[in-house]
């Protein structure tokens, strides 16, 4: 990189003096603060402001999930269980006493973890009944 030092933030990136300074390191995507240091972010639209490397949108099915900008938009949220539909929308969490899993953005029941039933059949509260020991009905005696 030659930069002229009349004109700070361009650069020769292309190496042909002769052409000038043709390279803004403020605003190149390509040259984003230096040369050669592209500004290219996974699953998102990016831009180089101030020769910093900002992201902006993500693409639909992804997120920032991890909050860090540098990564892009890293999680699949079709997908990925803590991140179902939406960043911090975890599976776990939602469908207790469960395996889980996310398909399309929503999360499914899998199966039941060991020493736990579906009683009522719905899985959208998990399996909500453990049979062993002592089983003492609930407030409505659903159990």
């Amino acid at each position: 990189m030659i930069a002229d030092p009349g004109d700070f933030g361009n650069a020769i990136c292309d190496g042909m003096p002769g052409n000038g300074c043709e390279t803004d390191l403020g605003t190149s995507l390509a040259h984003c603060g230096a040369c050669g240091s592209p500004c290219a972010l996974p699953n998102g639209s990016e831009s180089c402001v101030a020769g910093s490397c900002t992201l902006g949108i993500c693409d639909p099915n992804f997120g920032n999930c991890d909050g860090t900008a540098g990564n892009g938009c890293e999680t699949n949220i079709t997908t990925t269980t803590a991140h179902c539909g939406g960043c911090n929308n975890d599976c776990g969490t939602l469908i207790p006493n469960a395996n889980v899993a996310c398909t399309a953005g929503s999360c499914e029941l899998v199966s039941c973890l060991p020493g736990w039933v579906d009683l009522d059949g719905k899985p959208q509260n998990g399996c909500e009944c453990s049979p062993q020991g002592v089983d003492l009905p609930d407030d409505t005696f659903a159990d």
